[in-house]
């Protein structure tokens, strides 16, 4: 049995009359619908392992809550038309989402997780002004594109796609760190204006050229880069010294302190190694 809370008047000062009701679900059932019932909270879903589909067009939802217990089964979760104007952090990762939409009234939006998806374009994020972090690995992305007005993005990861031209990031003047990991770009690019950024990924791209890792030159502020599994890579001695050469105040190569030893595990790791760390815990606050 489900329970939800239900609004059954108003009286137009914003005082609401609700109940809390129960409602009997096969526990069987694969597929639910509860469009048009005046719900602002539901939960209750644990005796519904078999669910695949919930559908709740035309509600008062105001927040995605209590659907933990469907991890494992939920494909299909229907929310359109309802009340998420206050949502900050959304995660939808490991679905079957083909394209990016419906997301046009959560303006508060802060995080966005779409990871491990189906999307082919980054699109439908215009007007999300407060959006610092924009996560989609492991999707169809083949262009960089879409993110022109999202002027406070300091996250973004498009991380296992199928990009091969760094572009479209010509607005990202906030941006602090930027995943590319498993691409196919040969050539870094267009990737001067970021003056803020401190740490770039791209390993396993194409990069075979060390003239690519000189352009990095001119980001004051980059701090940590990872270049592994790229034709550049020869020996791990003369890569990482390279990466020294060209760029001195890069301070971790590949997720490593630059002075690290290979086979050392008793070395001690710098202060500058745990507080990295904490400088991204902060940047998320």
């Amino acid at each position: 049995m489900v329970q939800a809370e239900i609004v059954l008047s108003n009286d137009g000062s914003g005082k609401l009359e609700k109940e809390i009701r129960d409602i009997e679900v096969d526990e069987s059932t694969e597929v639910l619908d509860f469009t048009r019932r005046r719900i602002l909270r539901v939960w209750h879903f644990e005796p519904c392992q078999n669910l695949r589909s919930l559908t709740m067009r035309w509600n008062l939802i105001k927040k995605i809550e209590n659907l933990d217990c469907l991890g494992s089964t939920l494909t299909k979760l229907n929310l359109y038309d309802n009340q998420l104007t206050e949502l900050e952090y959304l995660e939808l990762g490991d679905n079957r989402i083909k394209k990016i939409g419906g997301l046009e009234n959560n303006i508060k939006l802060k995080q966005l997780f779409l990871g491990a998806n189906q999307i082919r374009k980054i699109e439908g994020l215009n007007g999300h002004l407060d959006l610092y972090e924009l996560s989609m690995p492991g999707n169809a992305i083949t262009e960089i594109e879409g993110l022109e007005n999202l002027p406070k993005l300091r996250f973004l990861s498009i991380a296992q796609n199928g990009i091969r031209v760094v572009k479209g990031l010509e607005n990202q003047s906030e941006l602090i760190n930027l995943d590319l990991n498993d691409n196919l770009i040969e050539k870094l690019e267009n990737l001067d204006q970021l003056q803020s950024l401190t740490d770039l990924m791209i390993r396993k791209n194409k990069i075979s050229d060390w003239q690519n890792v000189k352009v990095l030159q001119s980001l004051k502020k980059l701090n940590a880069i990872v270049l592994e599994m790229n034709p550049i890579y020869s020996s791990e001695h003369f890569y990482k010294n390279r990466i020294r050469e060209i760029l001195p105040n890069v301070c971790f190569i590949d997720g490593l302190p630059v002075g690290w030893v290979s086979g050392d595990p008793y070395q001690p790791l710098p202060a500058s190694f745990y507080s990295i760390f904490e400088s991204r815990n902060i940047e998320r606050v």
